[in-house]
């Protein structure tokens, strides 16, 4: 592991939770106003996407070379944890907000279905993964050839 990763990790994580408030507070506004009618499920690998690139450009700067794909692999396996655990945290801290129906998931979540989310949230951290170390490659191969124009 590089000896930036701490570095990257901390402002991955701040980029990733700029891209998520600012994500929301849109969806939020245009909701509010009538341009949307529901909210859209799928924005995270827009999180994803623009925090793995800009992990990529800061490895490019460290390093002054492109990440190779092994190396993408094991920083985008760390990247992904924390990109998962602050989801969490921030899935939870919405859930305990007054109105989320906390209570009425909880009543309605049996093992079946608990093994069923289970499920879906390996496969959702499989794909942040391949996602992160795909654009953290992209972003350090873009700013190495923006380096070089």
């Amino acid at each position: 592991m590089p000896a930036f990763l701490f570095p990257m990790a901390t402002r991955y994580l701040l980029v990733s939770l700029a891209i998520t408030v600012g994500l929301t507070a849109t969806v939020m506004v245009l909701t509010t106003y009538g341009y949307m009618h529901d909210r859209p499920s799928s924005l995270s690998h827009i999180v994803v996407m623009g925090a793995g690139m800009w992990a990529g450009t800061y490895f490019a700067k460290q390093t002054g070379r492109p990440a190779e794909w092994r190396e993408c692999f094991r920083i985008g396996a760390v990247l992904t944890l924390l990109q998962i655990a602050l989801s969490a945290v921030l899935t939870v801290g919405f859930m305990l907000l007054p109105g989320a129906g906390l209570e009425e998931m909880t009543n309605n979540l049996s093992p079946e279905l608990f093994g069923l989310l289970a499920g879906m949230l390996v496969f959702i951290g499989l794909l942040y993964w391949v996602g992160t170390a795909a654009f953290l490659r992209l972003g350090s191969k873009s700013a190495i050839k923006a380096k070089k124009a």
